[in-house]
């Protein structure tokens, strides 16, 4: 994992969270501690950020181990075109969901990296004193016509200000 996330994730709860995925994976007892490697070597690859995507890396790795179990049952001999037909649909779509997992972990990356490689963006330059606010002569104000209707007021647009000639 990197830096960031061993710092966001309690050691205590990954080693949990790898534990009962271990357990759901398919071998059973006998397979435990393999199921633990593998679960942990792609828990590490997904390099989940926080408690949320590591949720979402457990999930993907269940959905992956889904879809193997999957495809090795439907090669399995003696079984109907129809059971087959089932377990590879199943493991097709447990494949989706992982894939979807990683297209979403690889982006919040993305993301997050895009965000600390931008730098801070410039204040905006202060106006002088004179700049900031116009002077009496050049502050307007709209002014309503008179009308015998007010639906029909209107506002007019107040006279322009000769502007001298540059030389």
């Amino acid at each position: 994992m990197t830096s960031n996330s061993s710092t966001q994730l309690d050691p205590v709860w990954v080693d949990l969270l790898m534990q009962a995925r271990a357990q759901a994976m398919p071998g059973g007892a006998a397979a435990a501690e393999e199921n633990l490697a593998f679960a942990r070597l792609l828990f590490e690859a997904m390099q989940p950020a926080d408690a949320a995507e590591a949720a979402l890396a457990a999930r993907a790795i269940a959905a992956h181990a889904a879809a193997m179990d999957g495809f090795a049952r439907a090669a399995r001999p003696g079984l109907s075109d129809e059971t087959v037909i089932k377990l590879r649909t199943n493991a097709l779509a447990a494949g989706r969901v992982y894939d979807s997992a990683c297209r979403t972990l690889k982006k919040n990356h993305a993301a997050a990296g895009s965000k600390a490689a931008k730098p801070a963006a410039p204040e905006p330059a202060r106006l002088r004193s004179s700049e900031a606010r116009p002077s009496p002569a050049q502050r307007t104000t709209p002014v309503l016509s008179h009308s015998a209707d007010p639906a029909s007021a209107s506002v007019a647009s107040p006279p322009r200000a000769a502007v001298p000639a540059s030389s």
